[in-house]
């Protein structure tokens, strides 16, 4: 096998590619064989020419070649189907590493070569348990163990039973004590009064117990429809409320409380067995749980739940979305106070697993498997859910992404029983009815270590309760497997290598632009720390990650040429890369003049020529020969240079035309066919050098930036209304530019003049770097540098039915923060959003 295309030449600075394959990629290396190779050779060797002919294939000849040779793979059931040209579609576009449509043999052998490359570095990493597990049995029962906890002053963990028998462990896992807690009840019949005998007690399983942790108490769920509230500061474990005759047998529980106000309002939700989910609101758990009782009872205070609301002072019972949330058994329940969501799921095909908004006033997200889901696990600072399923499969989700998970994370033979997140060390912990426990990488999506427990059980059959593992955070870092009457431990210790993940932040250093393919639906982000990174956006799944792109040098602009198969990046000294943004591999270099920043580029890739523009006041013209590595600006731009000051932003309109603005205010609108100057908005002026002013604060290389003395603000972002210039109206203004946190409307086939402005940054100050519209141009999204977006309806404004020019108030204002979906904004909702004349809201 030969290496790379020989026609690539390497840059400077050889960039570090790292591919996040998903499910929606197909992976070759890891089903392809050696017969499988020499076969699709045949149709890259076809001809007189015999095996050593250079053949290519166009895209067409290769997805019949693939389809060809993987139709009895696993993917055939999507042959002919829109997902399969999609799979093979990305795939070429991975291969065709010189992005000439075209495919030979040594592209597809470096593309195989890598795939085997990466492969090899996930499996050669270091296992994530390095001591044996400790195994430890309770003596005290014979049963299954429901559920393990953690409690605190002082540390111990917590087991109980299916039967009822409550055990307490040091952090060391040793026994300290067992009591029997949930006896059971007489429960008389029609028979033993008539016989005049005693009644029988019925046995009862324990479903669930937490601890809360605020009032010192300890909940055990019972299938009698009972819920047993123990006092922890007592050695004996006592009962202190049982509310029982509950509608439906609960079980499985969550709580909360604010650890920075423990005596205000927490939360006990619980699911049942008719897919309900109920939220107990105790408004002074410090104070009192429930009400006294009125007269003086023998032993513990029993409250049957139709009285429950006799004790309304206390606490509130509140039953979620009015009725089932699931349409089979509530297998688990985590309430999420950041966002005050309540998650849950059940093995429901309709409604596996569901997000719902507490209050009742935000979107619910509803996401759906097949064969249900059987537990989760949610971390708020990776954003993320892991679910596991009886198809023997883990899957990652994007909580806000409800049409399909980020990853699929395969490798298991029988039904998953429970799953685990550990955040700092960035992995998934997945356990399997048949005694298989495995971790898998957050990041890479792939399997980093199998365990096969050896519980000592004899040899009775494995058994399971409803949660099976448990990550102990505090204290010990361990994470400690439950089945039969036996658990074991494995301690984690602190992990402070490179697998590390952080959280919530999608790149180390702040991110300066971003790019978007519509023909790939993938968005392409880059940071001050040189780092391109490519997403899916249906998914949010991370693809691609090209380190080092250009150096030490800061990305300041990037853009798609218009075959959509090209990103190009700027950075601060002057030079642009083209890469292909399916493989990383880098295709030209444009060098610059002068070392100055790149602030726009433009890639015509019919017309094979290439413009950039930025703080050398001019704009630069590249051929793009398809030959050459290197390529040199050509002296060919016909308007010349007019910008007196940096050019700070451009934008492109369909068919003709481009707008530079400047530093000094000056906006000009070309004309790309004679590259002559169409309007010209505001004379330049050269800039005086003095200390202060207004400073540019998209980049950090303007931090001693002087001030304009021409009285004109710098000129941050332009955008064209392309719907209005396709009308050509002379009313009608066609171009928005965004000037010291306001936005200029200007008509550019009529009178040159500006036809209208208002503020769209949130306060006097801010700047709007970035300013967008939807492509009707109905509405106008602007963010600011304080981390607000802003949504203005546009559609009359500066037009000819309107000539009042009427300002329409912000639709939307919020913080751009993770956690937030980007569907809390409801363009139908616009008018009843906060409006100009209100305050920014409060951080949430």
């Amino acid at each position: 096998m030969k290496g790379a295309n020989p026609q690539r030449r390497p840059s400077i600075h050889e960039p570090v590619i790292q591919s996040y394959d998903t499910k929606d990629n197909i992976q070759l290396a890891e089903h392809v064989t050696i017969k499988d190779l020499k076969e699709l050779m045949s149709h890259f060797s076809r001809g007189e020419a015999g095996p050593s002919s250079d053949i290519r294939l166009d895209k067409g000849q290769f997805m019949g070649a693939i389809t060809e040779l993987l139709a009895n793979s696993k993917w055939e059931y999507l042959l002919g189907s829109p997902d399969w040209e999609k799979q093979l579609d990305m795939l070429f576009n991975k291969v065709d590493a010189s992005c000439d449509g075209m495919v030979d043999w040594n592209e597809f052998c470096t593309y195989m070569l890598l795939q085997y490359q990466e492969k090899d570095a996930v499996h050669n990493r270091n296992a994530p348990f390095r001591r044996e597990e400790k195994y430890v049995k309770d003596s005290a029962s014979k049963e299954t163990i429901t559920r393990v906890c953690y409690a605190s002053n002082p540390s111990r963990y917590l087991s109980v039973t299916r039967d009822g028998n409550l055990s307490l462990w040091s952090m060391n896992m040793e026994l300290q004590k067992s009591v029997p807690v949930c006896d059971s009840q007489p429960i008389p019949t029609v028979q033993t009064f008539q016989a005049g005998a005693t009644p029988r007690k019925q046995r009862l399983w324990i479903t669930d117990m937490c601890v809360m942790e605020n009032v010192n108490k300890l909940v055990i769920t019972t299938t009698s429809r009972e819920m047993f509230f123990y006092d922890m500061s007592t050695k004996t474990y006592s009962v202190q409320f049982l509310l029982f005759e509950l509608e439906y047998v609960p079980l499985c529980m969550t709580y909360w409380y604010n650890k920075s106000d423990p005596g205000g309002r927490s939360f006990l939700i619980f699911g049942d067995d008719s897919g309900c989910l109920h939220l107990f609101n105790f408004l002074q758990p410090l104070k009192g749980l429930f009400e006294s009782p009125t007269k003086k009872q023998e032993g513990y205070l029993k409250i049957n739940m139709k009285d429950l609301s006799d004790h309304s002072l206390k606490v509130h019972h509140i039953l979620c979305m009015g009725g089932p949330v699931h349409s089979d058994w509530v297998r688990k329940v985590v309430y999420i106070p950041e966002t005050d969501y309540i998650l849950s799921c059940s093995s429901s095909s309709e409604q596996s697993m569901v997000l719902q908004d507490r209050l009742k006033k935000k979107k619910n997200y509803i996401y759906k498997v097949r064969k249900g889901i059987n537990c989760f696990d949610f971390n708020k600072n990776l954003n993320i859910i892991a679910t596991g399923s009886t198809d023997h499969t883990v899957r990652l989700w994007n909580p806000y992404v409800e049409s399909k998970p980020t990853a699929l994370l395969k490798g298991h033979q029988t039904s998953i029983l429970d799953v685990a997140i550990h955040e700092s060390a960035g992995q998934v912990f997945s356990y399997s009815m048949d005694v298989v426990l495995k971790v898998y990488d957050i990041k890479e999506h792939t399997c980093l270590q199998t365990v096969i427990l050896k519980f000592p059980r004899g040899s009775r059959v494995p058994d399971h309760g409803p949660f099976v593992l448990h990550i102990q955070k505090k204290v010990t870092s361990a994470l400690i497997v439950c089945s039969n009457d036996c658990m074991a431990e494995f301690r984690m210790g602190n992990r402070t290598n490179n697998s590390q993940v952080k959280a919530v932040q999608s790149h180390a250093k702040p991110i300066s632009c971003c790019a978007y393919s519509p023909q790939t639906h993938q968005i392409m982000t880059g940071c001050e720390g040189s780092v391109v990174t490519v997403w899916d956006i249906n998914s949010g799944a991370k693809m691609l990650k090209l380190s080092n792109t250009h150096g030490k040098q800061e990305i300041t602009c990037m853009s798609i040429d218009t075959g959509g198969k090209r990103l190009l990046s700027g950075a601060r000294n002057g030079n642009v890369k083209v890469w292909n943004f399916n493989n990383g591999h880098c295709l030209k270099k444009l060098e610059g003049l002068v070392e100055a920043e790149v602030t726009g580029i433009l890639a015509f890739s019919e017309k094979s020529v290439i413009y950039t523009a930025g703080w050398n006041k001019c704009i630069n013209v590249y051929r793009d020969d398809k030959d050459a590595f290197y390529l040199r600006p050509q002296p060919e731009w016909r308007g010349g240079n007019v910008h007196k000051d940096d050019i700070l932003t451009t934008a492109y309109c369909p068919p003709n035309l481009l707008a530079t603005a400047s530093f000094d205010g000056e906006i000009i609108v070309w004309s790309t066919e004679t590259q002559k100057i169409f309007r010209r908005f505001r004379s330049g002026s050269k800039p005086v050098r003095h200390r202060g002013g207004n400073k540019r604060p998209s980049s950090r290389a303007y931090q001693d930036r002087p001030a304009n003395t021409n009285g004109a603000s710098p000129v941050d972002k332009v955008v064209f209304l392309e719907e209005r210039v396709k009308e050509r109206r002379n009313e009608d203004c066609m171009l928005v530019s965004s000037e010291s946190g306001y936005a200029f409307f200007w008509n550019i086939y009529g009178v040159a003049q500006c036809g209208g402005s208002f503020q769209t940054a949130c306060r006097d100050g801010e700047s709007v770097l970035a300013m967008c519209t939807d492509s009707q141009n109905k509405r106008l999204v602007c963010g600011d540098t304080a981390g607000y977006i802003a949504v203005y309806d546009i559609r009359n404004y500066c037009t000819a039915s309107n000539k009042k020019n009427t300002i329409v108030t912000p639709s939307l204002r919020m913080r751009n923060r993770l956690l937030l979906p980007l569907t809390t904004w409801d363009p139908t909702e616009q008018k009843k959003r906060v409006n100009k004349a209100n305050p920014p809201p409060a951080e949430s």
